[in-house]
């Protein structure tokens, strides 16, 4: 079954009805898993309970900061939840009265000069997948650390509040 695409391997192999077809296919795609070949998934894998098994709870740890971060501007605009799950990955919600996924990864992804004067080495630019027009995930790794999360968690702030007083 080597070279073959994910998706096809899970619909021949399971005989699965298309409609449970359909949502783990985007189950896969909201995942991260893009990756169409199985060996590049099982290599991922492989390395992951091989080498990063005893950091995961670093990713996991970071992961909680930033939410905590986004739920301690009490906006009710962009917002996430984190009720002890563990995982790298955070969700954030977006009203769509004040914007789109779209629109606030595009702005994290910038620095303005207001931005760099107010921040300092917190203006980054901030790396995120626009999931639909109300979401947006962010991704903790092995890449990742503390010193930047604690930039991101300021960078999201200060967007929020940007985002904040625009719907006042």
């Amino acid at each position: 079954m080597a070279g073959q695409p994910v998706m096809f391997h899970l619909r021949k192999v399971t005989k699965i009805d298309p409609i449970v077809f359909f949502r783990a296919r985007r189950l896969r795609h909201v995942l991260g898993g893009q990756m169409r070949q199985v060996g590049v998934l099982a290599a991922y894998a492989h390395v992951a309970l091989d080498c990063m098994i005893q950091r995961l709870a670093d990713d996991h740890r970071r992961t909680e900061k930033l939410v905590r971060a986004i739920q301690e501007t009490g906006s009710r605009n962009i917002t996430s939840e984190y009720s002890d799950m563990h995982t790298n990955m955070a969700i954030i919600q977006i009203d769509p009265k004040c914007g789109t996924g779209d629109s606030l990864r595009k702005r994290l992804a910038i620095v303005t000069e207001k931005e760099l004067q107010d921040l300092g080495e917190s203006a980054v630019s901030i790396q995120c997948y626009a999931l639909n027009s109300r979401s947006v995930r962010f991704v903790t790794y092995n890449g990742v650390t503390d010193d930047d999360i604690h930039h991101v968690a300021n960078k999201l702030k200060y967007v929020i509040n940007e985002y904040d007083q625009q719907t006042k």
